[in-house]
């Protein structure tokens, strides 16, 4: 829960301007203590942790991603730090000052959908990997 890195490359089946949710990785029972990577309702990709009573996210606009392309996502967490890297690229807007990183994490994580089932990838992901630290 305190440092890691969660990467792989996504080929999404949807225009990035969809206007839909897609969760890619998800780690919490609860509304607090999780991890999410995500595209948002508002067409960004989102890397968000959730600490103990707070919450601290990255966004970057994806909209002008199209279905069918591959794309390298990279997401770090350590110390009271929290980096999203898109195609290589340090990308997002939104994360100031220290994150709080959860004090727990849930027993199971999901690969392709959100903890419920609820809200799918639409995706496919490959090389999904996960590390005990960051990775540059």
């Amino acid at each position: 829960a305190e440092q890691g890195c969660i990467q792989f490359w996504l080929r999404n089946r949807w225009q990035g301007n969809d206007d839909k949710t897609y969760v890619f990785f998800d780690i919490g029972d609860e509304f607090y203590n999780r991890i999410r990577l995500y595209k948002d309702g508002a067409n960004n990709f989102r890397f968000v942790i959730w600490g103990a009573k707070s919450e601290h996210g990255i966004f970057y606009d994806v909209s002008h991603w199209q279905a069918g392309e591959w794309h390298h996502i990279r997401a770090n967490w350590y110390g009271d730090k929290m980096e999203l890297y898109l195609d290589g690229e340090k990308s997002g807007w939104g994360h100031r000052g220290a994150v709080k990183m959860p004090i727990q994490l849930a027993r199971y994580f999901f690969i392709g959908s959100d903890s419920t089932g609820s809200q799918q990838a639409e995706s496919v992901i490959d090389e999904f990997a996960i590390y005990s630290g960051p990775v540059t």
